[in-house]
């Protein structure tokens, strides 16, 4: 009498195509995580550093401004409290490098500029993947809202 041992062809070729099937399924569903994630991750860090420049201009008793960039934006420090004409960039930061496909658009012509007194040029800032977009609004007063 032979004994049989092992796998069929066949039955090879079902579990094959049940893990393409389980795959397929799978891997829309993991982008689409992914780019959400990206999109919260970048979210945070952009008002967590709106919030710190804030700070710094009241602490620092000069304007402070964040210049969006094609692909990110920039901390700026000026040279006055009130009117400066001239800002030097203390900290750069890339969406590419952290947060890749993310990208941001302001409402107004003009960047956020802080005061010492804690307002700020209103604006709304919106952050955008492919598949979804979130906002920051920040009001005179110097009040950041995300959306």
């Amino acid at each position: 009498m032979r004994k049989n041992s092992g796998f069929t062809v066949f039955e090879l070729l079902i579990v094959i195509a049940i893990a393409g099937i389980l795959t397929g399924i799978a891997v829309p569903n993991f982008l689409s995580y992914q780019s959400s994630y990206r999109l919260k991750g970048a979210l945070s860090t952009l008002r967590g550093d709106l919030y710190g420049t804030k700070t710094l201009a009241i602490k620092r008793g000069v304007q402070y401004q964040v210049a969006f960039t094609a692909n990110g934006y920039q901390i700026q420090r000026g040279n006055l409290s009130t009117g400066s004409t001239l800002y030097t960039t203390e900290i750069t930061r890339s969406f590419a490098d952290g947060y890749p496909g993310v990208t941001a658009n302001t409402s107004a012509t003009a960047n956020p500029v802080f005061s010492p007194k804690g307002t700020v040029t209103p604006v709304t800032i919106t952050l955008k993947t492919s598949q979804k977009s979130q906002t920051i609004t920040i009001s005179l007063a110097g009040k950041i809202k995300a959306n």
